[in-house]
């Protein structure tokens, strides 16, 4: 991949995650709300339109294949009730206790979307979800046309967040978060108020967050096995020196060799791990990358294989690692690393012990 399809898929994230912090910035900056579960009406709102825009697949529920704009509207209708739900039961707390209280709710939402596998497909994620604008082909149907869509999309609520700002409900939010007697005093109705930030907030950051399922750098491809995970720089934590990680992916029958590069391995193993065979790779020192080329066999090509990573002079170690085919021609392509990552603890053997005792 080149850098500068990288550059739009990044800025495609960027933009994506802007729209959420637009969202973020109305709880914080507007009302003064510490509200650190926003993660959580991201996933709903992200689900929510996924579902009602994905094509027809028996393992979720789904397959509506509506429109991407009735996708959008449901996912700011679904998202903005529940923000408002949750706010009538948290926004009486104040400060740590509202961060605390909105952080349990994201991860009650986090979990409920990773093990409600009838519903959103769990860790899998939720494939084929359309593009807007994607079936008239052409440009409309490229990466840069959806990252100027979004970038369009940022500007106009940056515009709109900046009059909210400006107008006589942006000027009560903003003594509200100075002053909440006072406002209170001058006859405001603090609980509305807030309410309505919650809410605004809450639909504000979810109908794109799809895109980073669908396409964006960590998200399931069209055509890909929907458990794959593809990736370009897998960062993983080796949790402690008594469990080894292994990493799976698809070997491409046409590739000749494959490269393995490793970032900050310090001290650990990374292993190629193939059928019949089993290579210890240069691993790298902290701060640096290392690249080993791994020539392939006929069995292997096509087959599955693995990285397996251990130890490390860190505990727990966090390192980096990509996986490359190279082809007959020169051309190389990225390839996408599969889930599970599996942990694998050492084998325990037990130890003989012998006692002697004099008669």
């Amino acid at each position: 991949m080149d850098i500068g399809q990288f550059l739009i898929l990044f800025g495609i994230q960027a933009a994506i995650f802007g729209v959420t912090v637009l969202g973020a910035n109305i709880n914080w900056g507007f009302a003064g709300l510490f509200n650190v579960g926003i993660a959580g009406f991201f996933a709903v709102g992200a689900y929510t339109s996924a579902i009602l825009t994905a094509a027809p697949n028996a393992g979720h529920l789904g397959g509506f294949g509506l429109p991407v704009p009735l996708g959008w509207l449901g996912a700011i209708v679904l998202a903005a009730a529940i923000a408002w739900a949750i706010g009538r039961i948290c926004l009486r707390l104040r400060s740590d206790y509202l961060a605390i209280a909105t952080i349990g709710v994201a991860e009650i939402i986090r979990i409920t979307a990773l093990n409600f596998g009838s519903l959103t497909a769990g860790a899998i994620g939720i494939k084929d979800i359309p593009r807007p604008l994607e079936a008239w082909g052409g440009f409309f149907g490229t990466d840069l046309f959806f990252l100027i869509l979004l970038l369009v999309i940022v500007a106009v609520l940056y515009l709109f967040c900046e009059r909210a700002q400006r107008s006589p409900w942006g000027r009560v939010m903003r003594a509200i978060r100075d002053n909440e007697e006072a406002a209170a005093a001058a006859g405001k109705d603090v609980s509305r108020f807030r309410l309505q930030a919650e809410g605004v907030a809450g639909d504000d950051g979810n109908a794109f967050d799809v895109r980073v399922l669908a396409h964006g750098p960590g998200g399931v491809q069209d055509g890909e096995a929907a458990a794959r995970l593809f990736t370009y720089n897998a960062t993983l934590v080796v949790p402690d020196r008594t469990k080894t990680l292994e990493v799976p992916f698809q070997v491409p029958g046409e590739a000749r060799s494959l490269l393995v590069r490793n970032f900050d391995v310090t001290g650990g193993t990374v292993f190629y791990s193939g059928p019949w065979r089993s290579e210890l790779l240069l691993s790298s020192r902290n701060g640096r990358w290392e690249t080993a080329e791994i020539a392939l066999s006929d069995w292997e090509r096509g087959s599955r294989a693995a990285l397996t990573l251990a130890g490390g002079a860190e505990s727990p170690n966090d390192l980096t690692v990509e996986v490359w085919a190279v082809f007959a021609d020169g051309s190389r392509r990225l390839l996408p690393l599969e889930l599970p990552v599996r942990e694998i603890y050492a084998d325990a053997r037990p130890e003989a012990a012998i006692e002697l005792r004099p008669l």
